[in-house]
Parts: C-alpha cells; sequence; structure tokens
C-alpha cells in the first residue's frame, strides 16, 4: 500500500468465530503443540476492533491467544454449567483502547491454545476489518 497523508480505514469489515480444538497445550511458544487458526490478515494488513472469548464448558481452562507466533495474552475461566440460570462466562477484548491496539502486517496469523483441553466448550470471536 503506497504512503499517502490521507488516513487509512479498513475497507472490508470482517468477524471469524471458531470453537478451539479440545487438545491440551501448555506451551507458550506459539509454534509447540496443537493450535486452532482464528483468522490470517488480509494481503495489505488487518486491525482488530474486539475480541470475545466465550467459555461455555464445565471444566475450568486457560486460552492463550498468539498473534504472528507471540503470545499476546492468557484468559482464565473457571468452571460452569451454563443453564437457564447460569451464564456462559465470557471475556471481552476492547481493541481501540490504548495499550489493546492490534493491527496484524499481511499474512499474519491469529492462533490459540486450550491449557487442559478437557472437553472445554472455548469459542473465539474476532470482529475486525481488513485494509
Amino acid at each position: 500500500m503506497a504512503m499517502t497523508a490521507t488516513p487509512v480505514y479498513t475497507q472490508t469489515p470482517k468477524n471469524a468465530s471458531v470453537l478451539l480444538t479440545g487438545t491440551a497445550n501448555t506451551n507458550i511458544d506459539g509454534t509447540t503443540g496443537t493450535y486452532t487458526t482464528i483468522l490470517t490478515a488480509g494481503a495489505n494488513g488487518s486491525k482488530i476492533e474486539r475480541i470475545r472469548i466465550i467459555s461455555s464448558g464445565t471444566v475450568a481452562e486457560k486460552v492463550r491467544l498468539f498473534i504472528g507466533g507471540i503470545l499476546f495474552g492468557e484468559y482464565l475461566f473457571a468452571a460452569v454449567t451454563p443453564s437457564n440460570t447460569v451464564t456462559a462466562l465470557m471475556t471481552d477484548i476492547d481493541c481501540t483502547l490504548p495499550g489493546n491496539a492490534i493491527l496484524m502486517t499481511a499474512g499474519a496469523v491469529m492462533i490459540a491454545n486450550v491449557n487442559t483441553g478437557t472437553s472445554a466448550a472455548i469459542r473465539v470471536q474476532v470482529f475486525y476489518g481488513d485494509y
């Protein structure tokens, strides 16, 4: 993309919603073990607006997010059994706030793993745009 004095905005709004694999992976190196691909940035890069992680499993779990093979964050979830009176646990990451901005270079990949893998149902939703 050529450099100009005109502000650049995302051109194509997108979202990704992925159920993480139930395979345990305690590694934090971003390469060893089993990972689930959440999204791949577009040809001119991508800007992440919000990440939502939802756990509807009945076991405690830790989720790790990696961007470009580098650990972005770890998120803990307690064991809950969602029902008519108990909601699933959810973590929202607002990437429009200072310190949370995520600008992914062209072709960069966001992946995730789960720590225990004991049948936890973890879904990752990402709201983003390609430049």
